[in-house]
């Protein structure tokens, strides 16, 4: 039963990541003309994203290898 918990509590971080941090800083980016691929916040926001998937990568991998 633990286990479960700890799956949905990945799957909830990685939406309050995303939701509130990832895309409220690509919106704001985006807003602003002419810094987009020069504004620092995009590597950090990259830095955020690739983390989030790999923890989602690794808590699905772990979750279908229970099922198999």
């Amino acid at each position: 039963m633990t286990r479960s918990f700890t799956e949905l509590d990945t799957l909830f971080d990685a939406h309050a990541v995303l939701a509130g941090v990832v895309l409220p800083t690509l919106r704001d980016v985006i807003a602003q003309p002419g810094a987009f691929t020069s504004d620092t916040r995009l590597e950090g926001t990259l830095i955020v994203l690739a983390q989030t998937v790999r923890s989602l990568n690794r808590a699905l991998t772990e979750n279908a290898g229970d099922r198999t």
